[in-house]
């Protein structure tokens, strides 16, 4: 995934410090073509990532789903009732350039009685796995990482690690690991949720990918606490072994 940010800094950088005699005030027309020039490449990452966190919150069982839809579907026809003039209000986390995660975009309304149980749970697992995976590549930098607990992220995340699908719990360990690499913050805040024993849980599964996710996070999860455990105690060794010397 593109680092825009780092694109912008180093771009940034690369500027000439001393300014063009050549400088006149942007048309309206240029302005209107760079802004959607923009738009178009520019991905507002939190946005998106809400998005995501929306797809995982979404049930996994068939009972559930069709009760979800049918939901959807009462209020989409009472606010179509109310305004039949106006057009109901747009997710405030849809994004055209990206696949729609909504459940009724997922599993479309007039298909409930078209589909199978198993069909309609498989849909919806796929889309969280979708969304897993695209969520993996947003938290490698540590910025995205910490701005997904910012949103809400950990408590829907850990969850997750709770489903019956053994898919979306490996992916989801799989995030945390992500999350957890060489960032002491969300470390301390995954400490705070009790993510570590929601890990451990996962050890005795018979799954040995499963296991190897788990045990990849939860490595990443203790890592830094072993180097500055080492480091905040190393003069006392160092002491203690002189004195046995």
């Amino acid at each position: 995934m593109t680092d825009w940010t780092g694109l912008l800094n180093w771009s940034l950088a690369q500027v000439d410090p001393e300014p063009s005699q050549d400088v006149r005030p942007l048309s309206e027309e240029d302005r209107k073509f760079l802004m959607a020039a923009m738009e178009s490449i520019v991905v507002d990452e939190v946005k998106r990532m809400k998005a995501l966190i929306k797809a995982l919150r979404l049930p996994e069982e068939a009972k559930s789903i069709k009760a979800a839809l049918l939901e959807h579907q009462s209020q989409h026809s009472a606010q179509s009732q109310s305004q039949p003039s106006s057009n109901p209000d747009p997710d405030p986390e849809a994004d055209a350039r990206f696949r729609s995660l909504a459940l009724s975009d997922i599993v479309p309304v007039e298909e409930i009685n078209h589909k199978a149980d198993e069909e309609l749970e498989a849909a919806v697992v796929a889309a969280k796995e979708d969304a897993l995976d695209e969520l993996d590549d947003r938290v490698i930098t540590l910025p995205m990482a910490q701005d997904f607990y910012k949103i809400g992220g950990f408590p829907v995340l850990r969850q997750t690690l709770a489903s019956q699908k053994p898919s979306l719990q490996i992916k989801a360990a799989q995030v945390w690991s992500t999350l957890l690499q060489n960032n002491i913050q969300c470390q301390k805040w995954a400490l705070e949720l009790d993510v570590l024993a929601a890990l451990m849980a996962l050890l005795p599964a018979d799954n040995h990918k499963l296991v190897s996710k788990a045990l990849g996070a939860i490595s990443s999860k203790i890592f830094l606490y072993i180097i500055n455990i080492f480091i905040i105690f190393s003069p006392f060794l160092w002491i203690w072994m002189c004195w046995w010397c």
